[in-house]
């Protein structure tokens, strides 16, 4: 009874001008992107030697692909994209220790 009642419908529907006003929004000041500098990250990649295979491979899982979606990018088995990341783990140990 009460949803038809006029009086009740109308308090639902009924929004304040003051919400919507830009004083209630939030205030973010865009700032300039910082550019990052990746030349560690570029001579530790090259310090592993990787395939071409491996190299997308390693590129996907930073974007935060999973196994099976890497596997099927480059065609291959998704054990196999296991084992390049196996591969890479054991040549940074042997490197960096």
């Amino acid at each position: 009874m009460k949803l038809m009642s006029q009086k009740i419908r109308d308090n639902y529907r009924h929004v304040g001008y003051e919400a919507f006003t830009p004083v209630n929004e939030p205030y973010k000041v865009i700032q300039d992107e910082k550019v990052k500098d990746y030349t560690a990250y570029d001579k530790i990649i090259e310090s592993f030697n990787l395939t071409v295979n491996m190299r997308i491979s390693l590129e996907c899982r930073i974007k935060g692909l999973s196994f099976t979606e890497i596997g099927r990018i480059i065609s291959k088995a998704q054990f196999t994209v296991f084992e390049y990341f196996i591969k890479m783990r054991q040549r940074y140990t042997e490197i960096y220790g």
